[in-house]
Parts: C-alpha cells; sequence; structure tokens
C-alpha cells in the first residue's frame, strides 16, 4: 500500500514548537508497527492535536484525530467511481442504490454525529425524497449483522442543488459500540434525479 502522505498535501505537519517540517512517515510491519502514519498539527495557540491516517480496511486512508479533547471525527470516504467538478463522487441516480462501510474507533464512547455527506443534482434536490437506510454491524466474534436496522418511513430534505448537505444516518445505527465494523445500505426511491455522495462522517466522543 502505497504512503499517502509522500506527497506532502494531505496534512499540513510541523514539529512542536513550529521548528521545522516532520518528515513522512512510511507505514511498516517489519518492525512490528501498524498502518498507521502519523502527523502533528499546530491548534490555535501553539496548542498540538494529533491526527493520524490510517488504513480503512478496504485499500484506503482515513484521517483519524488522536487528540485527547471532548470530541473526534474520522470521515470514511465511499468507493469512489466518479467525477463532478473538482471532486470524486460515489453517484446514486434516482432509483439506485449503494453500500458504505465503516469501523467504529476503539476510543468510541457515545455518538455525536453520523451523518451521510454529498449534494444533489437538479431533480434530486428539494424535500420531500424517498431514500431508505439499512444498516448491520457487529464487532470481531460477533455475526456480521449482529444488530440490523431500517428506517424505509422517513423523507428527506436535499436542500439546493449543489449544495453540500449532511444526511442524519444515526437512527438505523442506535447501538453502535467501539470495535463495531458497519455496513450502510441507502436506496433512492424515484427521488427525481442524482446525488453525488462523498462518503460518511462520524463525530464522537
Amino acid at each position: 500500500m502505497s504512503n499517502p502522505l509522500n506527497n506532502n498535501r494531505f496534512l499540513p505537519r510541523a514539529q512542536p514548537g513550529g521548528s521545522g517540517p516532520v518528515p513522512p512517515h512510511a507505514p511498516t510491519h517489519e518492525d512490528g508497527g501498524s498502518d498507521e502514519v502519523t502527523a502533528q498539527n499546530l491548534g490555535s495557540g501553539g496548542a498540538a492535536v494529533d491526527q493520524v491516517m490510517v488504513t480503512d480496511g478496504a485499500g484506503g486512508w482515513v484521517l483519524e484525530d488522536k487528540s485527547t479533547g471532548a470530541t473526534k471525527e474520522i470521515f470514511y470516504f465511499a468507493d469512489l467511481a466518479s467525477n463532478d467538478g473538482a471532486y470524486r463522487v460515489r453517484n446514486i441516480l434516482t432509483n439506485g442504490s449503494f453500500r458504505f462501510d465503516f469501523k467504529v474507533p476503539h476510543d468510541f464512547t457515545s455518538l455525536v454525529t453520523l451523518a451521510l455527506v454529498g449534494w444533489p443534482e437538479p431533480g434530486a434536490a428539494g424535500a420531500g425524497k424517498d431514500i431508505d437506510l439499512t444498516s448491520e454491524y457487529g464487532s470481531v466474534g460477533e455475526l456480521r449483522n449482529n444488530h440490523s436496522e431500517s428506517d424505509v418511513g422517513s423523507t428527506y430534505n436535499l436542500g439546493a442543488t449543489d449544495v453540500i448537505f449532511e444526511l442524519d444516518i444515526s437512527g438505523v445505527f442506535s447501538s453502535l459500540a467501539a470495535g463495531d465494523y458497519a455496513g450502510l445500505l441507502v436506496s433512492h426511491n424515484s427521488i427525481g434525479g442524482t446525488v453525488h455522495y462523498l462518503g460518511i462522517r462520524l463525530r464522537y466522543s
């Protein structure tokens, strides 16, 4: 797997105190290491905020916040297959469906935000959009569908054309726990157009 930080454009890096850049660190297993690439950003007031690039289990990478603050955040990119402007996206058509995956961090205690991020094309924009959500999730040693929930009755306001929205999907993950592997099936029911999805945003404490 290639190191996502080799081109120095994913994370701003600095030595503690701002004394210079931290060189990229390639993941390795020969020395007993893990698939993590560390970096340190300087927050407001010079406070150090540690972040790490970790494998998403599907050949990609996600940014995980390792700081000790009350709230942390990870973004899980979808299996991206199309372009929209400068973005790489996953399109779901008016009657289409797609599956998204993510893993709950080991230090998860409680859920703050769990949202599907995207924006609509003309026709898919606006209120009353019939979208079904089905989840399956479980941890190591459990059935993959140890928990399974669905919402086939709700409709959603996807906002204006090309305006980014966050669609709340927490309702079908009511028993989420640290270490869970999770899948989400998103099904459009004649919503009038295509939606460009980026992935899933998870905020937790």
